[in-house]
């Protein structure tokens, strides 16, 4: 079993004023990528994507658009695809939820596969994985790799309602028990994953 985090890139700051208001129920994760890593073992990557009217990759949670950029992501692949280790696992999902987004499904799918496909090529070491969509949970690309998951985090608990916008609750009342148990999956799916 390996330890991975949901929403990985939650951390960040959103890129428009008004979605500071919301930010924290989208926020699952307190520690950047390199301290996911390296403090916390962290080695499956949760990564929700979608696309703006230009073509741009955008790296969000929900409504939520966060301050980081493709140049950004390439930088980080590139250096989980020199690693010996070839230990890092990335789950991609193409988070289509926006009311332009959804408008334009068959634009994001076509641009989400694509770019699926480049970035198994390009960076063979990394598993990536899952493919699909929030909405319906519909493959949008079919990667070879799919390993098993489980994911315990409040959005997906029961009592919802509260664990959802406060997922950080869920993590403190929850996380260390649910490590040590552990699973009996490849992969554990936890949000603040520096909260043990």
């Amino acid at each position: 079993m390996i330890i991975g985090s949901h929403n990985s890139l939650s951390y960040l700051c959103p890129k428009k004023w008004w979605m500071h208001f919301i930010a924290f129920t989208a926020m699952c994760q307190r520690e950047n990528i390199s301290r996911q890593f390296w403090f916390h073992n962290v080695r499956c990557f949760d990564i929700h994507i979608r696309y703006d009217e230009k073509g741009n990759m955008l790296f969000v949670h929900g409504p939520v658009v966060y301050r980081f950029t493709t140049e950004e992501f390439v930088e980080w692949l590139e250096w989980f695809n020199q690693r010996e280790e070839k230990d890092v696992e990335i789950r991609l999902i193409l988070d289509v939820r926006t009311k332009w987004a959804m408008e334009h499904y068959d634009y994001q799918r076509a641009r989400f596969a694509t770019a699926c496909k480049a970035l198994e090529t390009r960076y063979p070491n990394i598993k990536f994985w899952c493919g699909r969509m929030v909405k319906g949970w519909k493959v949008a690309y079919d990667f070879d790799y799919e390993p098993t998951c489980e994911e315990l985090y409040g959005s997906v608990m029961k009592r919802k309602w509260l664990w959802a916008w406060f997922p950080w609750l869920y993590a403190v009342t929850h996380n260390k028990k649910n490590i040590k148990k552990g699973t009996d999956r490849d992969i554990l799916l936890i949000d603040y994953v520096n909260i043990k």
